[in-house]
């Protein structure tokens, strides 16, 4: 993880997030490098975003699940640049599944802000509210 350690304190530039993104697409299991709990300051998780843009679907599927974790809080610096990742770089019928999945989770740890985020992703995608089977929970967010 030593050589790692850049990635999660700074943001970078393009040609070293090139550099991690290439060496993530020749790993086997390139989501036991990369979490969102490792990120030492917010604005380091833009590196995330981008290698992970950058590897491109389906390979970057591994890591939806923990990028869902940067829904938690609108006011995250990284914020917008996460609704459009998962826009750009997921199909929906994933992103429906895995929103949904999330909305219990945060539900379940009474995490209303996160609801909010998930909810802010679903109006960014323009998906139909009606293809969530947890929809309910969105009247729980706090906007």
């Amino acid at each position: 993880m030593g050589a790692w350690n850049e990635f999660y304190s700074a943001e970078l530039s393009a040609e070293i997030i090139n550099k991690y993104s290439e060496e993530l697409q020749a790993m086997d299991h390139p989501e036991e490098i990369l979490n969102f709990s490792l990120f030492k300051n917010k604005f380091a998780v833009f590196n995330y975003i981008r290698v992970v843009k950058r590897i491109g679907y389906p390979k970057n599927s591994v890591f939806i699940e923990d990028l869902m974790k940067g829904l938690q809080d609108a006011n995250w610096p990284f914020f917008n640049e996460l609704l459009e990742l998962f826009k750009s770089a997921y199909p929906e019928e994933l992103l429906v599944k895995t929103i949904d999945e999330f909305l219990v989770v945060a539900d379940d740890e009474g995490d209303y802000m996160w609801i909010s985020g998930l909810a802010m992703l679903i109006d960014y995608l323009g998906a139909d509210i009606e293809r969530f089977r947890n929809k309910k929970i969105l009247g729980k967010r706090e906007f």
